[in-house]
């Protein structure tokens, strides 16, 4: 019982993290976006790095505690598998809500990036 709640959990913080992918590709179509000031894009570019990381990142660690909760049924409970689930359910908890973040820096555009005049630098 204890596996199919953390798995769901998983799921569910995986999910949360690739709509927030999708928001960003829809927010505004990004590519208009971009064309009607290439500031944005240059402001969103180093969030929209950042968030596709961190999915791709939680996918890979859903794959790994998929293999370890397997080879656990098989063949019983074991130090490196177990770490191995922890060290995923530290990820999907403590990094993977960051993707949330990094949408609102996305949407946020280059206004207040862009504000100041280059001489004030």
């Amino acid at each position: 019982m204890e596996d199919r709640v953390r798995r769901g959990r998983c799921h569910e913080a995986l999910h949360r993290a690739a709509q927030r992918i999708a928001c960003a590709f829809a927010a505004g179509d990004r590519m208009a976006y971009a064309m009607a000031n290439p500031d944005n894009a240059g402001a969103a570019s180093t969030d929209y790095l950042h968030l596709f990381g961190l999915v791709t990142l939680a996918y890979m660690w859903a794959r790994m505690a998929k293999v370890a909760q397997d080879k656990q049924a098989s063949s019983g409970e074991h130090p490196y598998l177990k770490t191995k689930l922890v060290t995923g359910k530290f990820f999907m908890e403590r990094m993977l809500p960051e993707t949330s973040l990094r949408l609102s820096r996305i949407r946020t555009g280059a206004a207040s990036m862009m504000e100041l005049p280059a001489e004030a630098f």
